[in-house]
């Protein structure tokens, strides 16, 4: 069950970080210095206040996964800081890790052309939605016999744009089992992506494009002989 969620104070980066002036390094050593004052506690969400937003929009993509959060671009930080991140962690414990043997659901797939909704080949965000409705539908099969029933989702976030010609996988696992339900974690990530011209767009590994958590039932489909 979880505890009393405990509000983390605002921590920017050591002076020799913040002036040798690399975004990257200073957002890091602010983060880091959070996680240690949440010690066990898992960090929920993140406000996150930088006096660059374009340094933090270009930044992102080598932050790798985050909670979720919200950034404000502010005037000035203390200490000529470019970055300050405070926080809010729950005790919560980690969700168990799956049985030995036990699989997650995988889809790996490029996205096509009839997938662009926008400008530059751009993606309507129900592109992801379908993606983890059939991540789901996976795990349902295997947990109840049945395509089960989506209840809801508590989060969708979506981290970077998908566009037609992207290389996509969707990854799901159950992280919570209940007497019919299943809580789900599910993500999307962009693994190789095109320009224009059909040639690949060089990148330092994966992006995490999407991410979600969802609640399923599963084994409530009457089987013929009960209907």
């Amino acid at each position: 069950m979880s505890g009393s969620p405990q509000h983390l104070a605002g921590q920017r980066a050591g002076a020799d970080v913040i002036a040798a002036g690399d975004f990257v390094a200073e957002f890091e050593s602010a983060l880091a210095k959070l996680a240690a004052q949440a010690g066990d506690a898992e960090l929920l969400q993140l406000r996150i206040f930088v006096t660059d937003m374009e340094a933090y929009v270009a930044a992102r993509p080598r932050l790798g996964d985050l909670p979720a959060a919200s950034v404000i671009e502010v005037g000035a930080l203390l200490d000529g800081a470019r970055v300050e991140i405070e926080g809010l962690a729950s005790t919560r414990p980690a969700a168990p890790a799956p049985p030995a043997g036990e699989q997650d659901a995988v889809i790996r797939l490029r996205l096509a052309p009839a997938d662009a909704r926008y400008a530059r080949g751009l993606a309507a965000g129900s592109k992801a939605m379908e993606i983890f409705a059939d991540l789901e539908t996976e795990l349902a099969l295997r947990e109840g016999g049945d395509e089960g029933l989506c209840v809801g989702y508590d989060m969708v976030e979506f981290l970077a744009p998908l566009r037609s010609g992207d290389f996509v996988e969707g990854r799901a696992r159950v992280v919570e089992r209940g007497r019919s339900s299943r809580r789900i974690a599910a993500e999307i990530h962009k693994l190789m992506e095109v320009d224009d011209d059909g040639i690949l767009v060089p990148s330092e590994g994966p992006v995490l494009a999407a991410r979600a958590s969802v609640t399923i039932v599963v084994g409530r489909t009457p089987r013929p002989e009960e209907r």
